[in-house]
């Protein structure tokens, strides 16, 4: 299911694995949902050999950069999915 884009690709709720895939990337959601929500400025999934850096408004996931708002928005389509079962 389609729960929002980040720089033209598309993002993906997997609900059968509870995780997110854009750009050949599967994260679990509980996972990624708290580095989102997180107050530390850098966050590391080693085993994706992905760096989550945040600046202000701006996120960088690895090669994508997206608002911070952004996220939140994909994370409330995620919220209202899960929630409408």
């Amino acid at each position: 299911m389609k729960v929002g884009e980040i720089q033209g690709y598309p993002v993906l709720y997997i609900p059968e694995k509870d995780s997110i895939f854009c750009k050949n990337t599967v994260v679990k959601y509980p996972l990624i949902e708290r580095i989102i929500l997180s107050s530390q400025e850098k966050e590391e999934i080693p085993e994706k050999n992905l760096t989550i850096q945040k600046e202000n408004n701006i996120v960088h996931l690895g090669c994508l950069t997206t608002s911070k708002s952004n996220l939140l928005a994909i994370k409330r389509q995620v919220y209202k999915f899960k929630n409408n079962k």
